[in-house]
């Protein structure tokens, strides 16, 4: 007969065992690195005086774009600081993120139907992004890739590509999980992913970082 102990220590010796013998199971397994070390490289090296997190919500015609760059000139005309001493990141969610995606995926999806953004060009639903500057003209002043020129960086939500290929995936039939990694594919040059945008407004603001809403 076994006894409860003996039984007991067989099993850990068990589960030891496999845990040994899967090694390849345990490196699946991204680390989690509290200092950020790893996914939050768009909060390091931010030396500016003044640093400002714009939490964008809405694609609002480009409207977000243009707050930013005057963000920039007001403290550049007004208190005589270059761009270098002022440090912009700009989190794109929500139909937000409409506006660091790129061409493709703008025509793939037809975003320009899906949000209401008209080509000013074809005076149709735009199947490109009129508001990066990269690929193609911009249809507004200061586009997204002029404002990584002046050192603007930018963010795209996760939770919002999940919500989004879930809507598309309904409306094209493709599976959510390849829609969802075509719009991964679809950032920008220069993007970076992150898990969910309040997380990133919140290591942001313990980071120094102001806040403003934007939609």
């Amino acid at each position: 007969m076994t006894s409860p102990r003996r039984g007991f220590l067989r099993t850990l010796s068990l589960g030891l065992g496999a845990i040994v013998a899967a090694p390849k199971l345990l490196s699946a397994t991204p680390a989690n690195h509290g200092d950020g070390s790893a996914s939050e490289l768009w909060l390091k090296g931010l030396s500016g005086e003044h640093k400002q997190f714009f939490d964008v919500a809405v694609h609002g015609s480009g409207n977000p774009l243009l707050r930013a760059a005057t963000f920039l000139n007001a403290y550049g005309n007004a208190y005589g600081l270059a761009d270098s001493d002022v440090n912009v990141i700009f989190g794109a969610h929500g139909t937000g993120l409409a506006l660091v995606l790129d061409d493709k995926t703008w025509s793939q999806y037809m975003l320009g139907a899906h949000y209401g953004v008209q080509d000013p060009a074809t005076k149709a639903p735009a199947v490109r992004n009129i508001y990066s500057g990269v690929g193609s003209a911009s249809s507004i002043e200061h586009s997204l890739a002029d404002l990584q020129k002046r050192g603007v960086r930018f963010l795209g939500c996760m939770q919002t590509v999940a919500r989004l290929s879930h809507a598309l995936a309904a409306r094209t039939g493709e599976p959510q999980s390849a829609v969802s990694a075509a719009l991964l594919a679809g950032f920008l040059p220069g993007v970076t992913a992150v898990p969910a945008m309040i997380v990133a407004v919140n290591r942001a603001q313990e980071s120094g970082l102001t806040y403003v809403h934007v939609g």
